[in-house]
């Protein structure tokens, strides 16, 4: 019967589909989210470089409650204070800061202290990409090697495999079996009709 054949294909396809939605949406959560999960304290600079005399943003989360962040960026004897940040009730803060005309070229540490004795910091390239220095700790900064993407890369895998399974399963599973009784009647009906072309 093609047309329950198609209306069961057409609801495999809206499952597959919606697996697939949901595998999207976890391959596009950021990291951030990620480390909330975690209830881990993290900051972070998201471009890829700060020019002097320039703003940036800066994220952080789960540095405690309404807790009163102060945030400094550091190169060798070079420190910048950038003020003081208070987090919102779930700890997390987004702000924009200005970095000075003359702050160094060079990887530069953003330190960020709360109020509750936990600190937070990261590395954070100040001037242009060209050129740039390599990360302090002999990393290399390259993305595929954060934690959470080879996490992201996992669960993607995983999830292709499974809706591959599905797929197959759906293909190879053989059209249900015709009940005697319409059996019958479709047998009945062709030989009627040959009967009547004798």
């Amino acid at each position: 019967m093609p047309g329950l054949f198609s209306y069961a294909l057409d609801g495999h396809m809206n499952r597959l589909l919606a697996c697939a939605a949901l595998l999207v949406a976890v391959a596009m959560a950021p990291a951030a989210a990620l480390a909330h999960i975690g209830g881990e304290s993290f900051i972070a600079v998201p471009i890829s470089h700060v020019m002097p005399g320039e703003t940036f943003p800066i994220v952080a989360a789960d540095l405690g409650s309404g807790a009163t962040i102060s945030l400094r960026l550091v190169q060798g004897d070079h420190e910048t204070d950038l003020g003081v940040e208070v987090a919102a009730p779930d700890g997390h803060f987004q702000t924009t800061r200005f970095l000075p005309a003359d702050f160094p070229h060079g990887y530069a540490q953003l330190i960020a202290n709360s109020d509750d004795g936990s600190e937070v910091s990261t590395f954070v390239l100040v001037g242009p990409l060209e050129n740039a220095p390599p990360l302090p700790g002999g990393s290399t900064g390259e993305w595929w090697l954060d934690p959470s993407v080879l996490i992201l890369a996992a669960i993607l895998a995983t999830g292709t495999v499974a809706l591959a399974m599905v797929a197959l399963r759906s293909a190879r599973r053989p059209p249900a079996p015709t009940p005697v009784g319409e059996r019958r009647a479709a047998l009945r009906r062709s030989s009627g009709k040959a009967r009547r072309r004798r």
